[in-house]
């Protein structure tokens, strides 16, 4: 009994203690924040590479494998393991930027009916009519709500292309198009520009769907006052990643504008273009392999137009990733069907290799060898996890494998790795980002000791300060472990009381830390998490309650620890010492 009331008075009566609990509040306010972000970091770094690569991927690189149609269709009947199987290939390829610089960059050959089993293409395009703005474009600046401001639209008039301008030259050059510019009624050109940069939004998503689109240099533009516009050859497209290019520039806001690109001139001179994307053609140079995976000592160089840019939020995709049709990147790097040869020694004669080396010349042995890809992706179903998943598939494809030869053996595939999870896959991105999080959590935890520490002081003092009260307890018949007892109910009362608050704390701070971020941008210009800079355009804002319930276990656990050593002092005071303490 005697403890409730003195631990009641003792907490209402003094400063001190109410510091305590502001210390434990704001130490664990803090853990809890820092380890919901980056904790919420890495989750969306899981999620959204997941959205590029599925759950699982099967990858012979360099040389591919053969027979993948099977494979694919051996996955999808695993209906209860497996949602989707998309075979792909990957290879290294360069390409020419706007402003002529060139950069090896990673290239991704898919078929879209497959690939959109496993990889949701529609919602990674950027270039697309949306409805509602992002949450922070408060003033609809976003090109793709086809909302132009009205009060902008003069600017057509002086001949400036503006942010908003994303419209084809085929429609720059329409009737329509003159007409509006010529009327005095800016409402009109309003409606005009926005009925333009929808069709143009329309046409940019459907051709990134079916990842084909006009071939360029056959199109020619509608002219002014004639009935229909010349109908362009539809051919096999390219999607690149939205900051490969460097046509499109991220905004605070997080949507994308058209920039403005310097490009060398033939003088020395640097001119400026200001282009969307879907009005580029790409020159795509890849590196062939033989079926050996030696370089054959050539590259192959493709035009394809820009049919739209994808957007996964994971730089390293967006930044060095493009996507284009399966069958256009097999033919050239040479993975596609072929009439099978072999090196024989009475052949027609020898060949020099492009490494100086010599070989016999193959002789067609009159078998086909079948088109090959280097990976397959695959998708779990629902509940089903990354591991039984990679599980699921080694065991299909030892089946697999076991029917053809010319495949590499699954003991291979295991013992090399090449069945892997999005995770284990991508180990050194992911890896990086969680030892971030230790690291921080670690630094944390030693700040939170600092707390056991002021408590222990604070304990300390109190039982000094409180020997009198000690000695008349035991002189009427307390017992050390009582007197303990109080003092660690104390601590841990504290702990619990600084832990709750903390959690109110920081559950306001986390589900509102998006809108406090950008008050404190309107108010101060604290611009502390720049889209522009950093890539994930929102700052996670979700508490893991198991987390949250670590911290606050933590809380009170290093208030009774603080509490411990005063506790066992004033247990093993003499009572009469203690009344004669002055």
């Amino acid at each position: 009994m005697y403890q409730s009331l003195l631990t009641r008075k003792y907490l209402t009566s003094k400063v001190i203690p109410l510091l305590a609990v502001a210390a434990v509040m704001l130490c664990t306010a803090t853990v809890l924040i820092v380890w919901s972000i980056m904790g919420g970091f890495l989750t969306m770094l899981l999620s959204k590479g997941q959205t590029l690569v599925g759950d699982v991927s099967i990858t012979w690189p360099n040389v591919g494998f053969g027979h993948y149609e099977e494979l694919q269709k051996r996955l999808e009947d695993d209906k209860e393991f497996v949602g989707g199987a998309a075979p792909i290939i990957e290879a290294p390829a360069m390409v020419e930027l706007a402003d002529g610089r060139r950069e090896v960059v990673s290239v991704r050959g898919i078929s879209v009916a497959s690939y959109a089993k496993v990889v949701n293409l529609e919602t990674t395009l950027w270039w697309k009519p949306i409805e509602q703005p992002l949450r922070k474009d408060v003033s609809r600046r976003d090109i793709r709500l086809c909302d132009v401001p009205l009060s902008e639209v003069e600017t057509l008039r002086k001949g400036y292309q503006i942010y908003f301008l994303l419209i084809a030259e085929a429609d720059r050059s329409s009737a329509e198009f003159a007409t509006a510019i010529g009327d005095a009624d800016s409402a009109k050109l309003k409606a005009t520009i926005d009925s333009l940069n929808r069709r143009a939004l329309e046409r940019a998503r459907a051709n990134g769907l079916s990842l084909s689109g006009p071939e360029r240099n056959t199109a020619r533009p509608m002219m002014p006052g004639s009935a229909a516009p010349m109908v362009a050859k539809t051919v096999p497209g390219v999607i690149p990643g939205i900051e490969l290019l460097g046509n499109s520039q991220r905004q605070t806001e997080g949507y994308y504008t058209i920039a403005d690109v310097g490009r060398a001139k033939v003088d020395g001179g640097v001119g400026v273009e200001r282009r969307w994307s879907g009005d580029r053609t790409l020159l795509l140079r890849v590196f062939p392999l033989d079926k050996d995976g030696r370089p054959t000592g050539r590259d192959v160089a493709r035009p394809f137009p820009v049919v739209n840019e994808y957007r996964t939020e994971v730089f390293e995709f967006d930044r060095r990733t493009l996507l284009v049709d399966l069958e256009s990147l097999q033919s050239m790097v040479g993975m596609d069907a072929t009439l099978s040869a072999t090196p024989i020694k009475d052949g027609p004669g020898i060949i020099k290799n492009a490494d100086g080396s010599e070989s016999f010349e193959p002789v067609p042995t009159g078998k086909i060898d079948p088109a090959r890809v280097t990976t397959m992706l695959v998708k779990a179903q629902p509940g089903v996890s990354a591991e039984k998943l990679q599980e699921r598939c080694v065991q299909i494809y030892g089946e697999f494998s076991r029917q053809h030869p010319d495949v590499p053996e699954v003991g291979t595939m295991v013992a090399s790795r090449l069945i892997q999870t999005w995770g284990q896959r991508n180990a050194q991105l992911v890896g990086a980002v969680q030892h971030e999080t230790i690291l921080v959590l670690v630094i944390l935890i030693i700040i939170s000791i600092c707390v056991t520490f002021l408590i222990l002081a604070i304990f300390w003092a109190m039982v000094a300060e409180k020997t009198k009260d000690i000695g008349i307890l035991r002189a009427i018949g307390a017992s050390g472990p009582g007197i303990a007892w109080l003092w660690l109910r104390y601590g841990a009362i504290i702990g619990v009381a600084g832990a709750v608050l903390g959690f109110a704390v920081s559950y306001g701070i986390i589900t509102n830390i998006n809108e406090i971020h950008d008050w404190l941008g309107s108010q101060f210009g604290l611009a502390l998490w720049d889209p522009k800079v950093y890539y994930f355009s929102t700052i996670p804002s979700t508490i893991e309650f198991h987390r949250a319930a670590v911290v606050l276990a933590g809380g009170v656990l290093f208030s009774v620890f603080g509490a411990l050593i005063p506790a066992i002092r004033a247990a093993s005071m003499h009572p009469v010492k203690a009344l004669r303490f002055e």
